[in-house]
């Protein structure tokens, strides 16, 4: 059967982000909203199955793996594709999950799962995470604490594929067979949380694409929002915190201001 090229699937039901069947983004308005049609060929987390990809036809609205909407949500149940572990020294980590507290000065790592289609005439699937530190309601490249390519002839190890598949996986793009892996696990190297960080609740964006959808605006660059055609959104509030183990600024200026008077006390 020939297949649908990923590059001529644009039969989606959205194409700005006002209305229609897809993926939206969750976080409040003042981030701007962020839409995808499809994630037949890429999603975030780890699906239930193999993404359909081309072979199913071209019904590009046939999606598995999320819940199909019609605007952003408050909450979000199918945001299962980020998590993060902390460490108090950068040595002795957390487990990875979406509920670890994030603290001022202190240290984080993100793990990003990606679930992919075997299929697909693209070169790879991008993923990007962007973080709001400092309260600014807006997500832009300053934010950016994770971003990566998941080529389509790689394993998620970075380990090219060298075996031949069937002429299904055949990729035009790479000039090479695509790679039968269609699950990774992708984690970031070790960010200290700013000590100036706000306190409280702060959003964190990630988004993985088509390297295709990236060919239509933006100069080939994923942004934090907008349409892309293929691919996925997701949203997390999270955490900032205190050491509640260290003196604050106030107790330890009073231990100084104290220590200093009791020396100029003796030496009179």
């Amino acid at each position: 059967m020939a297949l649908v090229s990923s590059h001529s699937a644009f039969a989606g039901s959205i194409s700005n982000c006002s209305a229609g069947s897809g993926d939206y983004s969750d976080a409040p308005s003042s981030y701007g909203t962020a839409c995808h049609d499809t994630n037949r060929w890429q999603q975030l987390g780890n699906s239930d199955g193999s993404l359909y990809g081309d072979s199913i036809g071209i019904n590009d609205n046939n999606n598995i793996g999320w819940t199909s909407e019609s605007s952003p949500n408050a909450v979000d149940a199918g945001d299962n594709g980020v998590s993060w572990a902390t460490s108090s020294d950068g040595i002795t980590w957390s487990n990875f999950n979406q509920s670890n507290d994030l603290v001022q000065g202190e240290f984080v790592k993100f793990q990003v799962d990606v679930t992919r289609s075997q299929e697909g005439n693209h070169k790879y699937d991008e993923y990007k995470l962007w973080l709001d530190w400092f309260g600014t309601g807006t997500f832009n490249e300053l934010d950016l604490v994770m971003n990566d390519k998941w080529m389509k002839d790689e394993d998620s190890s970075g380990v090219a594929f060298t075996g031949t598949l069937a002429n299904n996986f055949y990729n035009n793009d790479l000039g090479a067979y695509n790679s039968p892996d269609e699950f990774g696990s992708f984690f970031s190297s070790a960010i200290q949380v700013p000590i100036d960080s706000i306190l409280g609740e702060l959003w964190m964006r990630a988004r993985v694409i088509c390297e295709n959808s990236l060919n239509f605006g933006n100069d080939y660059q994923m942004l934090a929002t907008g349409y892309y055609h293929q691919g996925e959104v997701e949203d997390y509030a999270m955490k900032i915190v205190n050491d509640v183990s260290a003196p604050s600024t106030a107790i330890l200026f009073s231990t100084v201001l104290l220590g200093l008077m009791v020396r100029r006390k003796k030496r009179a």
